[in-house]
Order: C-alpha cells, then structure tokens, then sequence
C-alpha cells in the first residue's frame, strides 16, 4: 500500500516508461489509470519482456500489450478474500478499487502473508476504561476487556494482534477496575512491547482521554475501543491514511438490516410501493480510529468528557481531509452476553 502511487502510468505511456515505473516501484508491475484513477490495466517485467521477444518496440504505449482485465479486488476486502485470489489466481499484486473502478490502493503478496521487517512507531491507544454495564454481574467487579475468550482475556488478543503487524507502542486508558488491568498487563515487557497508561480520574468518553497523553505526537496514532475483538490490518489502514494526506480517518463496517414484514410506502393513504421482506445497508461506526497529531488541535481547551463522534464533526467542520475505511475482515462489538458469546464460539476459526 505504502507505493502504490508509484506505480501508475498513464494510458499515453510507452513500453520503455513503463519499465521505469516497474522498476522505481520495485513491484514487478505498472497500474495503467487515466487522470482520474481509473484502473485500466496492468503491465509486468514479463508483458514487456514477451512484447520485445516479438519486435514490439519500447516506444509502443502501454496499451498496446497491458491487460486490460487484470484481477482485482474491491477496496476494503478482508484478508481471506484477499488470500483467496492470491490461491486461485496466482498474483502478488491486487489493484483496490472501488465499485466505480476508481483505485484506493494494492495490495503485495509480502505485505499480506508475511510479518512485518519492521517496528512501526506508531502509538496504539486501547480504550479500556469503560465499565461494560450490559454484561451485568460479569463485569460488576471485573474489566471487561479481560474477560476470556478463546483462552485469553480479549486484551491480550488484540496486543498480540497489533504487535504481528510490527506496532510495539501501546497506551491505555483506563478508569474502571484499573489495578486489575495494570496488574494483569505491567508494562508490556512479557509480550515484548511498551505499555504505559492514562488515568482517567473520571469518564472522559473517546476522545477526552487524548488531552492526557503527556508526550506529543509526531506521527499518527491508531486508536481501538478496548471491547473489540478483530483482526484487521491495522498497518494498511494507516497506509491508507498517510497515502491521503488524512487528519481523521474512521474505520466503519458494513451493517445489514432485514426486515421481516412487508414494508409499504404510502403518500395520503395512497399505495406507492410494497416491498417485501427488505434489506437496509448501513455503515456504521467500527471504533477503530486513526488521528494524525493535527487533530487534537480541535479538542476542548480543558479536560472534558468528550466523544470520538464529536472530535471527527469538528475536524470536518474546517478540513475535508475525513475519511472513512470500510473494513470485510473479522470485527465484532463485544457489548452485549450475546456477542460475549458469540465471540468465544468463533474465536478459534478466526484466531488460531
């Protein structure tokens, strides 16, 4: 994701550019787009290599050998999805698009199945503070952020999670039933990582907590609710992110409502449509976020409760660099018994 850009030419371009472009993108591919991101092919070393084999000259264009029906996937696709293309099509290269066949991004091979070479140093901020009052008498004296699910507290997944993509820097914000969790976790060093915490003498909501952070951001940091257990790839988020230049960017997840009636529409008692059974998308918020340090400028001058929902509202108030990622991988909301449940019960298919 991090050179993507690198790699597009455009239609107009010739054999012998584009092979500078494979070669300065060091992805063994060029993205043929128009001026508006447009995926319209693709060129590998091999293409060109075939094309000279048979007297095509390096100042053909592009076109003339690209494919012009390269695989692709849709911006946002879960990592099994996108391992599945890599199984049944055998490409290390996925252009990201969307429904428009706009680009977002590609996808490496390397990237997706292979640990990372490198630490990032970006901070990760847990929101574990909350008291998890829907799950009654299990979290009456007990975080809910430790409580077990696939034979480890839920916490720990989602260290264990962040330190596989390379992230090593983790800050918690804690309130409710804080000693427990310090307790539990120390300071990181038994799972390799620095944890260091933020005290929330009283609930400060999502965002609040970001006035007590006691060392100043240079880079962006990613910031989760403590009550979700998922497994996205948090380093191309942050790719996505860098690559659009963003202050706020928000993870949301697609919700599918069904409706198990008739839904009518009427205009005076008049009949105007029926539909039967429906379906309703939605996106809704996944409480993943990313902030670049730019965006805690527009937080209350003084320490206050105050929401996630709120601070992206007013960033878009006086900047157009929000955006949203939608994310296809394992998520899950864990607010409720039922989703409690449901998690341990998909726990191993998705984690071991």
């Amino acid at each position: 994701m991090k050179t993507w850009k690198k790699l597009i030419i455009s239609p107009e371009a010739t054999l012998k550019q584009a092979l500078k472009a494979i070669n300065d993108g060091t992805a063994q591919i060029a993205i043929v787009a128009d001026q508006n991101y447009k995926l319209l092919g693709t060129v590998s070393d091999g293409d060109i290599r075939r094309a000279l084999l048979v007297d095509i000259s390096l100042d053909s264009k592009v076109t003339d050998i690209m494919n012009s029906k390269p695989k692709s996937a849709m911006f946002g696709a879960s990592k099994e999805q996108l391992q599945q293309i890599y199984k049944e099509h055998k490409v290390r290269q996925i252009p990201l698009t969307t429904e428009q066949g706009i680009l977002k991004g590609v996808e490496f091979f390397d990237d997706l199945l292979l640990e990372p070479s490198v630490l990032l140093h970006n901070r990760v901020l847990l929101l574990v503070g909350g008291k998890g009052e829907r799950l009654g008498e299990l979290t009456k004296n007990f975080p809910k952020p430790l409580l077990d699910i696939g034979g480890k507290p839920l916490l720990e997944t989602s260290i264990e999670n962040f330190k596989k993509q390379g992230f090593h820097n983790f800050l918690l914000s804690v309130n409710f039933k804080s000693d427990i969790i310090k307790n539990f976790l120390g300071d990181g060093s038994r799972y390799q990582v620095n944890i260091n915490y933020i005290d929330e003498s009283e609930a400060l909501g999502t965002a609040g907590c970001l006035k007590l952070i006691d060392q100043e951001l240079t880079e962006p940091i990613v910031i989760m609710n403590g009550d979700i257990l998922t497994n996205i790839n948090f380093s191309s988020i942050l790719d996505f992110h860098n690559d659009m230049g963003a202050i706020a960017t928000m993870c949301v997840k697609e919700y599918i409502q069904d409706i198990p009636y008739g839904v009518v529409s009427t205009t005076k008692n008049i009949l105007e449509g029926l539909s039967e059974k429906p379906k309703f998308s939605y996106f809704i918020n996944a409480g993943i976020y990313i902030l670049s340090p730019e965006a805690l400028k527009y937080l209350p001058q003084k320490v206050e409760y105050f929401d996630m929902t709120s601070l992206f509202l007013s960033i878009k108030e006086h900047s157009n660099k929000v955006f949203t990622y939608p994310i296809n991988d394992y998520w899950l909301d864990i607010g409720r018994l039922s989703d409690l449940e449901r998690a341990r019960y998909e726990y191993s298919k998705y984690f071991l």
